[in-house]
């Protein structure tokens, strides 16, 4: 199996599968019951998580010049960043508070910048009613790349075999 996981609305999920079966049988529902989803999605989780870095072993980000400075796709990923961090799961409500200390400007200038970043795809849309925020796809690609050039070969395509064992494809000894 190969595919896809990516973040939407419901967090990670498995958004493309390609199953090959081998003959005589191919593909049976037997075949596709063994399949461990789960398990594909806690390694997707494990290796997001393995790169995040706790925030008090972050570099501190270089400070702000005063007055208004240029919407950089640089600044916008930051602060993409930042909101998502500021309002994940476990924060409480006073999110513009800690971002007006953390980039040192107001909340309009806060409210204008996330805005920009959900325009420019940095962040997800935003879902009337609910707090955080999802990446978006262009956040989404920056932290696949960024995945890619720190862990090469960490993503990978992989193989369940019907007797549940697990082909790591990009492994060359594998085969």
């Amino acid at each position: 199996m190969s595919g896809d996981i990516s973040r939407g609305d419901a967090g990670l999920t498995i958004t493309r599968a390609e199953v090959n079966g081998h003959l005589p049988a191919g593909i049976t529902h037997q075949l596709l019951r063994k399949v461990p989803l789960g398990e594909i999605l806690a390694l997707g989780r494990a290796h997001l998580a393995a790169q995040e870095v706790p925030a008090d072993a972050r570099p501190e980000p270089a400070p702000l010049p005063p007055g208004r400075i240029l919407m950089t796709p640089e600044l916008l990923r930051e602060v993409a960043q930042a909101y998502i961090e500021e309002s994940g799961p476990g924060k409480d409500r006073a999110v513009f508070q800690r971002l007006e200390a953390r980039f040192e400007r107001p909340k309009g200038t806060l409210r204008t910048w996330i805005a920009k970043a959900r325009e420019e795809g940095w962040l997800g849309p935003a879902v009337q009613g609910r707090g955080g925020a999802e990446p978006g796809p262009r956040l989404s690609e920056w932290q696949l790349e960024e995945l890619k050039r720190r862990h090469p070969g960490l993503i990978s395509h992989v193989r369940v075999e019907e007797d549940e064992s697990v082909t790591d494809l990009s492994d060359p000894d594998s085969e």
